[in-house]
């Protein structure tokens, strides 16, 4: 897809592989957004050889936790500082898988605003979110991605290997999203 300026990129232009599924994750690298939860996913991931790339794009003080795991080995993490929307918007369509991840045993039911992103960008849900949300439901309802309770880092990394191994669902729950939006 190109953006507002008729720009066309590939993933080669953000050094991503082009082998791999990508499982993207957007947004503030911060407390409260489950990113040590990503890691211990990627770390099974890693751990069982899978193909699957876990993209953080975004900053703030977590992004230190990211790149400290990728010092010490980690082979399927990526870390891409803030970009421009548009350019954000056309990498999101170069990945497989969106992450929405948020922490457990919080109170206040979310909706995490970046699936309108990821909808746009026609992917496919991988959640992990907190009891007290309907959120994982409502995805769920729209066909549009599989969620798994905030802090159930096995659910969770069944959920997103299940997509990444399914072309065909990944389209499916990712075209239904894009109807949606």
């Amino acid at each position: 897809l190109p953006n507002d300026h008729g720009e066309v990129l590939s993933r080669s232009d953000f050094n991503l592989p082009s082998g791999m599924k990508i499982a993207v994750f957007g947004g503030q690298l911060t407390a409260g957004r489950g990113i040590e939860e990503i890691i211990s996913v990627s770390k099974i991931a890693q751990k069982n050889g899978d193909d699957i790339l876990f993209l953080f794009v975004g900053d703030g003080p977590h992004a230190e936790l990211i790149r400290d795991h990728i010092a010490r080995g980690a082979w399927n993490v990526a870390v891409i500082n803030w970009i421009q929307r548009d350019r954000y918007l056309l990498l999101l369509s170069l990945c497989d898988i969106a992450l929405v991840c948020t922490v457990r045993d919080v109170d206040v039911p979310t909706f995490p605003s970046k699936t309108i992103d990821y909808f746009k960008a026609s992917l496919p849900i991988a959640a992990s979110v907190e009891a007290s949300t309907d959120y994982g439901a409502w995805i769920e309802e729209r066909q549009s991605g599989y969620c798994s309770r905030a802090g159930d880092i096995d659910g969770f990394y069944k959920i997103i290997k299940r997509l990444s191994d399914k072309q065909a669902l990944r389209a499916f729950f990712g075209k239904n999203g894009n109807d949606y939006f």
